[in-house]
């Protein structure tokens, strides 16, 4: 009975400082990006001290506090982008899952609710995929418009691209940033989910909690499987193109920008682990990253294969599996 009552009062306090994390973020705008990040903490300190039950109840309270003392809408979308990570990564930290894993299902539900906001927020103004097209169209004339009365269109236009080859080619550039929208909100759910979690690793670490240690850069490696979320983006993009299927091809085209970023970090820690491993003088380790450097766009494409590969070959031999806790 200690215990429940102990988790209630300890929940209406997280709900609190939860509470006023939340609302300066809504009030004191440049605070926001700060406090999006910290007010998610006292929920998952809450669940890790007791369990998921007090931590979602944590939440509903702190959720109904800056609801009724802020922009309704304003706090339950808050709430929607960060609520779901904050209860995985309590989750998760407390059954002492792997911190990749952690930082991986925290920000797919990250993603999931920033995506639910979006989703809402489209239905709330009213708005159609064909009515936010002809706004884009309408904005890439108006654009045109101004180019056009300043004398800088002229200066803009390539030799032999007429006015209307140049607009068709800002509109289809356009869209495709569009379909993109996506991949963006999912890669910078996982970007937040690693911020959230060092935070949250930071404050636990004080509390005294042992959690499991943060695996040294040049051993970081994606599991074998990972290569089917490749497999599936190319063959959905090429499927869809195909057959036409514009819907199958923007699926694939996100799979594979969300992959991307992940494939050049595993590559980069391929190469860093080689870095080490390779006996060979430090002054042609430094000669080898110039070249690199100078040669940067050939350098992240390697990077993004060595990644890809790296799954199935196991370039660096990892067996070792890191259990130790800090």
């Amino acid at each position: 009975m200690t215990r429940q009552t102990n988790a209630l009062t300890e929940g209406a306090f997280m709900a609190v400082i939860a509470a006023i994390l939340g609302l300066a973020g809504i009030y004191l705008p440049l605070l926001g990006a700060v406090t999006g990040f910290l007010w998610p903490i006292p929920i998952i300190v809450l669940i890790i001290r007791y369990d998921l039950r007090s931590g979602f109840l944590s939440l509903i309270a702190a959720l109904i506090l800056m609801v009724t003392l802020s922009e309704p809408l304003t706090a339950l979308f808050q709430g929607l982008r960060y609520g779901g990570m904050a209860l995985v990564f309590g989750y998760l930290i407390k059954k002492q899952s792997a911190p990749g894993t952690t930082v991986l299902l925290g920000g797919l539900a990250a993603a999931a609710g920033t995506i639910l906001v979006l989703f809402f927020s489209f239905l709330l103004i009213g708005g159609s995929l064909a009515g936010l097209e002809a706004e884009m169209e309408g904005t890439v004339d108006r654009v045109l418009d101004f180019y056009r009365s300043s004398g800088l269109l002229d200066r803009v236009l390539v030799e032999g691209t007429t006015e209307e080859e140049f607009r068709q080619t800002v509109i289809r550039s356009t869209r495709w940033m569009m379909t993109l929208i996506p991949g963006v909100l999912v890669f910078g759910s996982l970007v937040s989910s690693c911020i959230n979690y060092l935070l949250a690793r930071q404050v636990l670490s004080r509390l005294g909690y042992r959690l499991q240690a943060i695996p040294p850069f040049r051993t970081w490696q994606l599991p074998w499987y990972s290569v089917w979320g490749i497999i599936a983006g190319l063959g959905l993009a090429l499927a869809g193109d195909f057959w036409g299927q514009s819907l199958l091809v923007a699926i694939g085209q996100n799979i594979i920008y969300v992959y991307l970023p992940i494939l050049l970090v595993t590559g980069l820690s391929v190469a860093v682990y080689y870095y080490y491993k390779v006996p060979i003088s430090a002054t042609w380790k430094m000669l080898l990253v110039f070249v690199a450097l100078i040669n940067l766009p050939l350098t992240v494409i390697a990077l993004i294969l060595l990644g890809t590969f790296d799954p199935l070959f196991n370039y660096r031999k990892l067996t070792l599996r890191w259990e130790r806790r800090e």
